[in-house]
């Protein structure tokens, strides 16, 4: 697929064009917000990028010690950053290495986390995050849409501490009007305006990153096995809904699940491990989501693997599997 020269001349600015493969990737500047569908620049991650191969490539990323939502605790980085990294890199490798048009839209269908904590330990300085990634063609591509699936390896210093594997559908305007009606950004609202869960249950600080309400029903037990919520969505929150949407947008699901996972374990400090988890359906705004988090096995004293659904209107709309680890507390060492 070709883009267009409307397209190219968006894209291809000096600050956005890959280095020489023989040049160090730079973490000296981020990646143009509009290449990661990011409207501030505070929340793009990528710095830089390059082709190694046929449809192979190197990223370069920055973490944040003291990002708004996804912030450093127990001297770790939030593993939520593998996935809001790879996101975006999905969406700068179809734009920019594939030519996938800049007004497309991107549909994700699957994403899968792997992570070793030690590689999230926090150092006196931001972290450095190099991504291996490979595109791959899950079919031909079409005028109107191309189904991609992105491999990723993240290395820190060298060393490789996760994985994610993304499937997602990149498709036209035309496309997506046809897919989504009239449900357009300025046509709908979240219009369920539910009390948070409590901060401290869920592991955050303040009510405004609380994506869960009250307890629909926990089991009565000490330890519960099966526990749900319903999802709270505030369109104004500055980093899930960085701009207008017509659905409710994936990270917010991964909040939600890592929420409900904490709420049901009683480990406020707990984070996501390993997931899988399929996006069977898009979450309509204005509608009511339910958050159904149940426990399947005790894999150690500090981790648990839960069966995670998200449904709306009594449909599935996002099903799968993740590992909540509690990890232990790491002191950053501070440089003489």
């Amino acid at each position: 697929m070709t883009a267009s020269v409307a397209t190219i001349n968006l894209r291809q600015t000096p600050a956005d064009a890959p280095g020489p493969s023989q040049l160090p990737l730079s973490f000296n500047r981020i990646v143009s917000r509009h290449l990661v569908h990011r409207s501030s620049v505070a929340e793009v991650l990528l710095t830089d990028w390059r082709s190694t191969g046929d449809n192979t490539y190197l990223c370069a990323a920055q973490w944040p010690r003291g990002h708004s939502l996804y912030r450093v605790l127990n001297g770790h980085h939030d593993p939520l950053l593998i996935a809001e990294t790879v996101r975006q890199t999905g969406i700068l490798l179809a734009h920019s290495g594939e030519d996938v048009p800049l007004d497309w839209k991107f549909v994700m269908d699957r994403m899968t986390i792997s992570v070793n904590s030690d590689g999230l330990r926090t150092m006196p300085a931001p972290a450095n995050i190099v991504i291996e990634a490979a595109l791959v063609h899950l079919r031909r591509s079409t005028s109107s849409a191309v189904h991609l699936r992105l491999d990723a390896r993240f290395l820190r210093e060298g060393l490789p501490f996760g994985t994610a594997a993304v499937r997602m559908r990149c498709v036209s305007p035309t496309l997506y009007r046809r897919l989504r009606g009239d449900r357009t950004p300025t046509t709908v609202d979240s219009t369920v305006a539910l009390l948070p869960a409590d901060p401290h249950l869920v592991g955050m600080n303040t009510e405004a990153d609380v994506v869960l309400g009250a307890a629909l029903g926990v089991e009565a037990c000490q330890v519960p096995s099966v526990g749900s919520w319903p999802l709270r969505v505030r369109t104004e929150h500055p980093v899930l809904f960085d701009h207008p949407q017509d659905h409710v947008p994936g990270m917010l699901v991964f909040e939600g699940l890592r929420q409900a996972g904490r709420a049901l374990l009683g480990w406020p400090d707990a984070q996501l491990a390993d997931c899988d988890i399929n996006f069977a359906r898009y979450l309509e705004l204005d509608r009511p989501s339910i958050v159904i988090a149940n426990m399947l096995r005790q894999i150690t004293p500090t981790e648990v693997a839960l069966e995670m659904v998200v449904s709306q209107d009594d449909q599935t709309a996002v099903a799968g599997t993740v590992q909540m680890r509690r990890i232990q507390h790491h002191a950053v060492t501070r440089a003489a």
